[in-house]
């Protein structure tokens, strides 16, 4: 049962990002991904920084550990430093998870038109 809910979120969160640079490629010239991990992880906490995604444009969730405390994010912006980007995100964890401490982990920057190329 764990393996089918996986691959369904795995194929949901493809067909996401697929979406999300088709239809943004004209807005959005640059998007990173960022991976935050979660202090003392809980399915709670998880999934209310999974939400932050839909309050976001241009944000899609890509996956999430609730053992770890990972989340992995999207985001298509226009932001030129990836200093931006991690400040971004900073402030968004600190106003939509007060009192949950998290930590970026890793965060990468890249023209949208370079995604795919090797």
């Amino acid at each position: 049962m764990k393996i089918l809910i996986a691959s369904l979120f795995f194929v949901a969160s493809l067909f996401a990002w697929s979406g999300i640079l088709t239809t943004s490629q004209t807005s959005f010239i640059k998007t990173s991904l960022v991976i935050i991990k979660i202090d003392k992880p809980n399915a709670s906490k998880v999934s209310r920084a999974v939400a932050i995604s839909a309050k976001h444009q241009g944000m899609t969730h890509e996956y999430n550990c609730s053992a770890s405390g990972i989340v992995v994010f999207r985001y298509n912006h226009n932001l030129n430093e990836r200093a931006d980007v991690i400040q971004f995100f900073q402030k968004t964890l600190l106003k939509e998870l007060p009192g949950i401490k998290t930590e970026i982990i890793f965060c990468d920057l890249m023209n949208i038109e370079n995604v795919g190329k090797c």
